[in-house]
């Protein structure tokens, strides 16, 4: 992309300014004219009363091109991808609680737009039904879930977007208002 309207010399810089998202590199307009920086998204904590429940073992960025790869584990390539496209920043979080019990993911994300976000919570609501075909909603929750193995949560809100995947019983749709409420909820 760079050397289709640029010399050589345009090549050496990106070493001196490489991108920093695997956005500016799926979409090099994002880098090389309408400079595209992803946004910080604070780790996903949990406070009490989970906090003593659960440690962090790993915590990670997916960027868009991670993004792409999770959806397309459930969706058409196009429907991940069109779903992806309006990444703006993200970072998630496993936790563990014992060896014997599902892993706890955290995931916080932050979208160029609020229809970005709005489009990736509805395509990851059909992640969710792919991934969970017996899951069955939490009444008064409806953006919660029970599934075979433990409980979902999914909540968009302004440009952000927080999945919780792995919490116990009745647990997920908490975990999501601490999430919304400890990052001042759009400003993740």
């Amino acid at each position: 992309a760079i050397r289709k309207d640029h010399p050589w010399s345009a090549l050496a810089q990106c070493y001196q300014d490489p991108p920093r998202s695997s956005e500016q590199i799926l979409h090099p307009e994002k880098y090389l004219s309408q400079r595209d920086n992803p946004v910080t998204v604070p780790v996903p904590t949990l406070k009490p009363p989970f906090a003593g429940q659960w440690q962090r073992r790993y915590e990670a960025t997916l960027g868009e091109f991670g993004t792409r790869a999770v959806l397309r584990r459930f969706l058409s390539t196009p429907q991940a991808d069109s779903a992806a496209a309006g990444w703006g920043g993200d970072r998630f979080a496993l936790y563990e609680s014992s060896p014997t019990q599902p892993s706890l993911l955290l995931w916080c994300s932050r979208w160029d737009t609020e229809q970005d976000a709005q489009e990736f919570e509805k395509a990851y609501r059909a992640v969710i039904a792919s991934k969970y075909p017996h899951a069955q909603a939490v009444r008064g929750a409806p953006d919660a879930w029970l599934t075979e193995q433990a409980d979902v949560a999914l909540r968009q809100q302004g440009r952000s977007v927080i999945v919780v995947e792995g919490a116990p019983t009745g647990e997920a749709g908490a975990m999501v208002e601490q999430l919304l409420a400890s990052n001042r909820g759009d400003e993740l």
